[in-house]
């Protein structure tokens, strides 16, 4: 055989595969399984999106709000506009919910831009409401990810007669919707007050 026949014979598709090559073949089948390994862990872990409460829209008028208090056998407890700030802020109970008291909507310019839920129990002690703000915490972790916590504070008020109060906060926020949520407490000698907020907001 001639070296031209030779060399034409030892072409490209009969060179046995490179070291690089076997290292990328390599690469490759590992990337493979890992994906197909954790995909159901990565689904799994997802970060939910965080939507408006109650079927409502940011933007929603009064009067989506009037249908929504007609069809749910709601009540409007009162309804109070802030001229400085152009916020209307009205108060619906009858909302269905563990320990719900009532939700709060905040229109500005006639524009739904804040539902919030507020939560207590005259019967729970302390112990009682931090289970329930803690449990909230951690179906919102499960579904949003890790809350950014906001304030955790006590202090005395000695110019309101000696009150204590403390609040613990955590947010979640997204590019459509933010959610806080809180827990407040005052006390005064042997009265008390302890509210949890679930606060959804227009970004």
């Amino acid at each position: 055989m001639s070296l031209i026949s030779t060399f034409q014979h030892f072409n490209a598709s009969t060179l046995p595969a490179t070291r690089w090559q076997l290292h990328v073949d390599s690469y490759k089948k590992i990337l493979i399984f890992l994906l197909f390994f954790f995909s159901p862990w990565i689904s799994l872990y997802a970060v939910e999106q965080i939507k408006v409460p109650l079927g409502c829209s940011w933007g929603d008028d009064q009067a989506r709000l009037d249908e929504l208090i007609h069809a749910g056998g709601l009540t409007m407890i009162s309804s109070e506009a802030i001229p400085t700030t152009q916020k209307k802020v009205v108060t619906v109970r009858g909302v269905i919910g563990a320990a719900l008291k009532q939700n709060i909507f905040v229109f500005h310019k006639e524009e739904l831009v804040e539902i919030e839920y507020q939560y207590g129990n005259a019967n729970w002690d302390a112990k009682k409401y931090q289970e329930f703000f803690d449990n909230f915490r951690r179906m919102f972790e499960n579904k949003y990810g890790s809350g950014t916590p906001l304030s955790k504070t006590t202090n005395a008020q000695t110019d309101s007669g000696g009150i204590i109060t403390s609040i613990n906060g955590y947010e979640w926020a997204q590019s459509f919707c933010v959610l806080d949520l809180f827990y407040y407490t005052a006390e005064r000698g042997d009265q008390r007050y302890r509210l949890i907020s679930v606060h959804y907001k227009m970004p």
